[in-house]
C-alpha cells in the first residue's frame, strides 16, 4: 500500500507538464527580449488544469479577457496623460464594471470578464510613468500572456496523460444518481439516512451537482468542437434532470396520499410503476458500470421506456390519485429520455427521437451581490492607488496590481473570504522562497536561462507538495507570487531591497483584498441577502399566472423551475435552515404546478366542455389577482365545481383536477410549516393557521 506522502504518477505528470510549460514560456519570452517574462509563466500556472476540456476553456477565455483588457489598459494610460489620480480613477471604474459582469456570468465566461478588468490594471501599472514606451510595454504584456497560453496548450494537447472525457463522466454520474433516486421513489422505498445522520437524505447535493453540469457541457464541447453548433440543445440535460428530481418529490407525495386515503390503485398502473422503477434502476447501473457496450444497453432500455410511455397514454384512471400517478410516471420517463438523449449527443452517438423536449436552463442573477462586489473592487483599487500616489512607494504598482487581481479574481469564487486568506498565506510562502532564491541560488546561476529552469523546478515541487497536503490552491498562490518576485529578467540586475519591495507590494495587495472581502459585505448583511432570496421566491408566485389572452410560451415553467432552484441552492442555501429550504422548495413546486395547470388548460381548452372552461378561466384569473392566502379555498371550490360538472370520467378533466388537488396539498404543507415556525420563517405569513383548511368546505379528503 502506497504512503500518502508518495505522489501518484498522474500528479507527477501534471506537475511536470505545468513546470515544463512554465519553463518554455520563460525561455521564449527571454529569447524575444520581452520585458518581465514572468507573465508568460504566470499565465501557464493560471490555466494549468489536469482536465483537457477545462484547460481548453480556461485558455480560450483567458485569451479573450486579455484581448479586451490589455488594450483598455493602454488606452486609459494614454487618456490619463501622466495624471496618476485620473488613471487610478478610470481603472477603478473599469475594474468595477468587469467584476459586476463577472458576478452575473457563469463558469469561465465569468473568468474572462474579471480577467479583462485586472489585465487593464496590470498593463496600466506596468506602463505608468513610461510614456515613451507605452505601446511597447503594452505589447510585451500581451505577448507574454499569449506565449504562456500557447505553451500551456502545446503541452496540454501533446501529452497522452491529460485526462479526457471527465465532463462526460460527470454527466453520466449525475444521470445515474438521479435515475437511481427516482427508481427508489417509484419502488416506495424510504429515503436513505443523510451522511451526517440528521434525518433522511436530501436532494440539495444532487441539485447543486446538476446545476453545475452546464460547466461540464462546456467542457465536453471544448474537447469536441463538432458539438459547438448544438451547444444550446445539449444544455437541456440540466433542465431534464431538475425535472426528474422535482417530479420524484411529487411521486413521494402521491404514494403518501394514496396510502393515507386508502385509495385503490389498479393492477395495470402498479405494473407500469414497477416496470418504470426497474428501467430507471437499469439505466443507473449501466451508467455506473464500464463504458464498453453501454450505448447498446441504453438504447435497448430507451426503447422499452418509449414503449412503456406509449402504453401509459392508453391507461384510463378511475380517480385523481391514479391519474396523477400516470402523469408523474410519464413525466419521469420523458425527463429520463431527454437526459439520455443529451448524453448520447455529447458522446457523439445517435440521439434518437425525442419523447420530451427540454429547453436550456435559466439561471438566477444576484444583482445585489454583483453591485456589492463591484463597489468593493472599485473602492479597494482607489485605496491602493491613493496609498501609492501619496507615498511614492517603489512597490506601489505591484501593490495596486495585486489588489486588482485578488479583489476581482476571487470575487467569482464560492467563498472569496476563504480564498483570499489562502492566497495571502501561500503568497507569503512564495515571497519568502523568492527571497531565499535571490540570496542563495541566484549567485550560482549566471544566465537567465538557468534561472528559468530553476524556477520551473520550484513550480513542479510546489504543485506536488501542495497536492500531497490536500490544498492544491496553494500551488497557484505560491507560484504566482514566486514568479512575479523572482522574474528572471530583472532579478539578476536588482538589489535585495528592490526584491523585498516587490514582495511586500504583492503581499500588501493580497492582504488589502482579503480584508475587503471580510468588510464588504459583512457576513450578517450577506446572510440577510441570502434569506431575502427565499422570500423573493415566495413573493413572485402571484405573478406567474398571466392573463389567459397573453401569448403562451412553452418553456415558462422550465425557466421558473431552473431559475428558482438555482436561486435557492446557489444563492440562498448557505444561510437557510432545513425548514426554510423545505418551505422554499414547496413554493417552487407550487409555482411549477400553477404553470403546468395553466399550460394544460390552454392546450386542451377546445376539447373541454364550456362550463369547465369557464370554471378554469375564473380560477386562473382569481389566482392571478388574489393574494396566495386565498388560493387554498379558491382551489378547493374550483375542484368541487369541476367534480360536479360531469358524471363520466374524463381523463383530461381528471388530469386538471389532479393538479388542482396537488396545489391544495402543497399549500397545506406551507401552512403547516408556517404555523410551526411563523416567527423565524423569512416568508410572509400566508395563512393564519393550518386549522383554517380543516373547517367546512376547505377539507379535502381522498378523491375517488
Amino acid at each position: 500500500m502506497r504512503s500518502m506522502w508518495i505522489p501518484s504518477r498522474s500528479l507527477v505528470m501534471f506537475a511536470g507538464r505545468t513546470a515544463l510549460a512554465a519553463t518554455l514560456g520563460l525561455l521564449c519570452s527571454l529569447l524575444l527580449g520581452l520585458h518581465e517574462p514572468h507573465w508568460a509563466a504566470w499565465t501557464v500556472v493560471s490555466v494549468g488544469i489536469a482536465v483537457r476540456g477545462d484547460g481548453l476553456q480556461k485558455s480560450l477565455n483567458r485569451a479573450i479577457g486579455t484581448v479586451v483588457g490589455a488594450p483598455v489598459g493602454v488606452l486609459l494610460v494614454f487618456v490619463a496623460h501622466g495624471s496618476e489620480p485620473l488613471l487610478i480613477g478610470m481603472l477603478a471604474v473599469w475594474l468595477a464594471t468587469c467584476v459586476y459582469a463577472g458576478i452575473l456570468l457563469r463558469n469561465y465566461r465569468a473568468y474572462a470578464a474579471v480577467l479583462a478588468g485586472y489585465s487593464a490594471v496590470i498593463v496600466g501599472m506596468s506602463v505608468a510613468g513610461e510614456a515613451g514606451q507605452l505601446f511597447e510595454l503594452g505589447r510585451d504584456r500581451c505577448a507574454g500572456i499569449f506565449i504562456g497560453i500557447g505553451c500551456a496548450l502545446l503541452v496540454l494537447l501533446s501529452s497522452r496523460d491529460v485526462q479526457g472525457g471527465v465532463a462526460n463522466q460527470r454527466i453520466r454520474h449525475a444521470i445515474a444518481t438521479a435515475c437511481a433516486w427516482a427508481a427508489e421513489r417509484l419502488a416506495g422505498l424510504p429515503r436513505a439516512p443523510a451522511v451526517d445522520g440528521a434525518g433522511p437524505q436530501r436532494l440539495r447535493g444532487q441539485l447543486k451537482a446538476i446545476l453545475a453540469l452546464d460547466g461540464a457541457v462546456h467542457g465536453a464541447i471544448a474537447e469536441s468542437p463538432v458539438l459547438w453548433a448544438r451547444s444550446g440543445r445539449l444544455h437541456s440535460v440540466v433542465s431534464a434532470l431538475l425535472d426528474l428530481l422535482v417530479t420524484s418529490r411529487s411521486v413521494e407525495r402521491n404514494f403518501e396520499e394514496a396510502e393515507a386515503g386508502k385509495s385503490a390503485i389498479s393492477a395495470e398502473i402498479d405494473h407500469a410503476v414497477a416496470e418504470a422503477s426497474v428501467l430507471l434502476a437499469s439505466i443507473a447501473r449501466a451508467l455506473r458500470g464500464h463504458q464498453v457496450g453501454e450505448f447498446e444497453t441504453l438504447r435497448s432500455i430507451r426503447q422499452q421506456a418509449h414503449a412503456l410511455h406509449g402504453r401509459l397514454a392508453s391507461i384510463r384512471a378511475d380517480h385523481t390519485i391514479e391519474r396523477r400517478r400516470i402523469d408523474l410516471l410519464s413525466a419521469l420517463l420523458g425527463a429520463t429520455h431527454a437526459a439520455l438523449r443529451s448524453y448520447f449527443a455529447l458522446a457523439g452517438e445517435r440521439e434518437g427521437g425525442a419523447m420530451s423536449c427540454y429547453p436550456a436552463p435559466v439561471y438566477a442573477l444576484d444583482r445585489s451581490h454583483a453591485v456589492a462586489a463591484a463597489l468593493r473592487a472599485g473602492l479597494a483599487l482607489l485605496l491602493a492607488g491613493t496609498v501609492w500616489i501619496a507615498t511614492g512607494w517603489q512597490g506601489g504598482p505591484l501593490f495596486v496590481a495585486f489588489t486588482a487581481i485578488a479583489i476581482a479574481l476571487f470575487a467569482i469564487r464560492p467563498d472569496p473570504r476563504h480564498t483570499g486568506i489562502h492566497f495571502l498565506a501561500s503568497g507569503a510562502v512564495g515571497a519568502g522562497v523568492a527571497l531565499l532564491f535571490y540570496t542563495m541560488v541566484m549567485p550560482h546561476l549566471p544566465h537567465a536561462a538557468g534561472v528559468a529552469f530553476a524556477e520551473g523546478g520550484i513550480v513542479l515541487l510546489a504543485i506536488v507538495i501542495s497536492s500531497l497536503l490536500s490544498n492544491t490552491f496553494w500551488a497557484s498562490g505560491f507560484s504566482l507570487v514566486f514568479l512575479v518576485v523572482s522574474d528572471p529578467q530583472t532579478i539578476a540586475h536588482t538589489t535585495a531591497g528592490a526584491v523585498s519591495g516587490h514582495a511586500l507590494g504583492v503581499l500588501a495587495g493580497s492582504a488589502l483584498a482579503a480584508f475587503a472581502f471580510h468588510v464588504v459585505p459583512s457576513r450578517s448583511v450577506e446572510n440577510r441577502w441570502r434569506r431575502q432570496r427565499l422570500k423573493q421566491i415566495a413573493d413572485t408566485i402571484g405573478t406567474l399566472i398571466a392573463s389567459p389572452v397573453e401569448p403562451h410560451t412553452t418553456d415558462t415553467y422550465h425557466a421558473w423551475q431552473s431559475r428558482s432552484i438555482d436561486s435557492l441552492v446557489r444563492l440562498a442555501l448557505p444561510a437557510a435552515s432545513a425548514e426554510e429550504v423545505d418551505e422554499c422548495m414547496t413554493w417552487i413546486e407550487i409555482g411549477i404546478e400553477l404553470l403546468k395547470l395553466r399550460d394544460a388548460f390552454r392546450a386542451d381548452a377546445e376539447l373541454l366542455p364550456m362550463d369547465t372552461r369557464k370554471t378554469l378561466d375564473a380560477l386562473l384569473a382569481d389566482i392571478g389577482n388574489r393574494e396566495p392566502q386565498t388560493w387554498h379555498a379558491r382551489l378547493v371550490a374550483a375542484n368541487a365545481e369541476l367534480q360536479g360538472e360531469t358524471l363520466m370520467i374524463d381523463q383530461r378533466l381528471l388530469g386538471i383536477r389532479s393538479r388542482i388537488l396537488e396545489l391544495v396539498s402543497l399549500l397545506k404543507r406551507v401552512a403547516a410549516a408556517t404555523a410551526c415556525n411563523e416567527s423565524e420563517s423569512p416568508f410572509p405569513t400566508r395563512f393564519t393557521s393550518h386549522r383554517r383548511f380543516e373547517n367546512g368546505t376547505a377539507t379535502v379528503g381522498p378523491d375517488r
